[in-house]
């Protein structure tokens, strides 16, 4: 057997041997530091050594046999735990008058630190460390608790003497009571109220023996009620006594004075000399009075001078309105005098034309060429009445002169006359006048509703080329008759429908047959339709012909 340690090997003696079949079996102790064991076993056989084969089992690390060969009968065991195990040899191939087997007892020594031995001393110096180490500390802290002790009696004695010296100090009136009234703590001005008294001298004494039994009665009585009930006196107004032995007024609170149970055990109190300030409130409230006084007579007379300006700026506001109309007014009058001096010459001018040539040629002339100078000087006559009539119209409508009398009438009955009135006209342009689900009733003034419609198919007709077609339809929307007069003729650019409909902005366009167009009767169409609740549009684009929409109440069934 040999056994490797750390600096050589040493060799076991012989554990087996005798031919008589017992055994001498041995046992071995190994030290934690023997690592490797190698096991070499060697039977007594010299007639054949070579057919002897030999097997190991460490019971204990394995329970398996290890094989080896008649020229290696080595088995080595490493890194064995600490404990007991026990070796068996087993041979084959031996005389059967030889020995086949043998055991061997292998202690392994644990290390000394897993020792009880071991153990137990390093539980003793722990324990005996842990003791040294709470006794010190148990020092230090009594120490610590002494030092802490003292500071606290030297830091109580200092805020006591900066508590002292702050409420000797104040000029308020500082105290403590106890839950008889009686004093426990008063400040320097307190005791000079109290009969120019020291602090000390007020300790255990009552308010009775400074004030006079009324208001020591009543000082006492509010005490004893803000003790038992826990309500605090806050900025309480009483009566009092000055340094001198004057009255004055005393501004007073006082809280309760529990201890570390919660219980109530006196109160705290501090009081403000605000005699002068009272004094001064009063001035000030009289003098407040006397201000509303004067202020009510000023009011009354500012609320005179303030409708007085609410009138004249009314006026001002009216005057300013006026004079923008009057220049509106003024503006319009010369620029229609001036449309209706040069539009209104030109037929009149054209009449007393065909009549000079009809005077001087007539025996000359034929009767065609004389029906088509009376059928011109027709055209326009009707050109100048037409003229004459929307002026009429639109001047009466600024000035209220007209009439407005709604009634319910036939939409197509009232269209149908215009259409009479206008046939001559729309006959010579070979125009042809359609009308389309006019079936309808309206509330509309008669003579308003004509000139709309007079003026509205009249411009259609002018601007409509010859063989054109206008037509008059209705249809009901959102509880209103909506009337469309539509053409298509030649239309209009989107420029001149924002000058349409309004009076700054006459805008004269002759018709496709050269007729004159002034653009007032589209002013008094606007007019007469808002002056029935309605609205008027257009709707135009070049040489798409034009749609004017007008709308006006439906008369009900």
């Amino acid at each position: 057997m040999q056994v490797f340690n750390r600096k050589g090997v040493r060799q076991s003696e012989s554990f087996l041997s005798g031919k008589s079949g017992t055994s001498r079996y041995r046992e071995i102790t190994l030290s934690p530091s023997d690592f490797m064991v190698t096991i070499e076993f060697a039977a007594l056989e010299y007639v054949s050594p070579n057919k002897i084969t030999y097997q190991y089992q460490l019971k204990g690390l394995s329970d398996e046999w290890i094989q080896t060969s008649a020229s290696n009968r080595r088995a080595t065991f490493t890194n064995l735990k600490p404990g007991d195990y026990q070796l068996s040899i087993a041979l084959s191939g031996a005389p059967e008058t030889e020995e086949h087997g043998a055991t061997l007892m292998i202690h392994v020594l644990p290390p000394f630190y897993n020792t009880w031995i071991f153990r137990l001393v390093i539980i003793l110096i722990i324990t005996g460390l842990i003791t040294w180490l709470f006794i010190n500390r148990v020092s230090a802290l009594r120490r610590e608790k002494a030092q802490i002790a003292r500071k606290a009696e030297e830091d109580l004695f200092e805020e006591r003497n900066q508590l002292r010296t702050l409420i000797d100090n104040m000029p308020d009136l500082i105290f403590i009571k106890d839950r008889e009234s009686r004093f426990i703590v008063a400040n320097k001005k307190l005791a000079r109220i109290m009969g120019n008294r020291t602090p000390e001298e007020l300790i255990g004494k009552t308010d009775f023996i400074y004030y006079p039994s009324r208001l020591a009665n009543k000082f006492y009585q509010d005490e004893q009620q803000l003790m038992l009930t826990g309500t605090p006196i806050i900025n309480q107004i009483e009566p009092g006594l000055d340094e001198e032995g004057k009255p004055a007024w005393i501004s007073v609170t006082k809280v309760p004075l529990k201890n570390s149970k919660g219980e109530i055990v006196g109160l705290v109190g501090i009081g403000r000399d605000i005699t002068q300030q009272k004094l001064s409130e009063e001035k000030l409230i009289a003098q407040a009075h006397h201000l509303q006084e004067v202020n009510v007579l000023l009011e009354e007379r500012q609320e005179e001078v303030r409708q007085q300006a609410e009138e004249l700026q009314a006026q001002a506001d009216h005057l300013t309105q006026v004079n923008k109309e009057l220049e509106k007014l003024n503006a319009t009058k010369d620029k229609l005098f001036s449309l209706i001096a040069h539009d209104l010459k030109n037929p009149f001018h054209a009449i007393s034309g065909f009549a000079t040539m009809l005077s001087r040629n007539f025996s000359q002339m034929k009767e065609r060429e004389k029906l088509e100078i009376i059928d011109l000087m027709n055209l326009s006559a009707e050109t100048a009445y037409n003229l004459l009539e929307n002026l009429l119209q639109w001047a009466r409508a600024q000035t209220n002169r007209i009439r407005f009398e709604p009634e319910r009438l036939h939409l197509e009955e009232v269209t149908r006359e215009t259409f009479e009135f206008l046939s001559t006209t729309a006959h010579k342009k070979r125009i042809e006048l359609l009308t389309d689900n006019l079936d309808l009733h309206v509330i509309a003034d008669r003579n308003m509703l004509s000139t709309i419609l007079r003026n509205l198919i009249s411009n259609a007709i002018k601007f409509t080329p010859e063989k054109g077609k206008v037509t008059v339809s209705a249809s009901e929307k959102d509880g209103k008759i909506e009337v469309s007069v539509t053409d298509n003729g030649i239309g209009m650019t989107e420029q001149v429908k924002n000058k349409l409909f309004q009076l700054e902005e006459l805008y004269t366009s002759p018709g496709t047959s050269g007729e004159t167009e002034t653009g007032l009767g589209l002013i008094v169409c606007k007019e007469f339709v808002e002056r029935q609740g309605g609205t008027i549009r257009v709707e135009s684009e070049p040489m798409k012909g034009s749609r004017f929409i007008f709308t006006l109440p439906k008369a009900d069934i």
